[in-house]
């Protein structure tokens, strides 16, 4: 298992790991856009990384974020 191999499974997690970020923050790998009121955005969580930049609400700009889970 994971802990049975000690530093040396956890070297080799830590680098797959490390790779993994460099992979998704790659230029070619990102699409940034900017959503407007009334906007919704959909995905399948397992078939898109996916990540949100920081956001702060301001009065008569309140953000609203729902989660739904749909078994198929």
């Amino acid at each position: 298992g994971l802990y049975g191999g000690g530093a040396r499974v956890v070297a080799l997690l830590g680098g797959g790991l490390d790779l993994l970020d460099q992979l998704l923050e790659a230029p070619d790998n990102v699409v940034r856009f900017a959503m407007a009121r009334g906007d919704l955005f959909w995905i399948n969580n397992r078939r898109l990384a996916h990540n949100r930049t920081a956001y702060r609400d301001t009065p008569g700009n309140v953000r609203q974020l729902q989660r739904m889970w749909i078994q198929a």
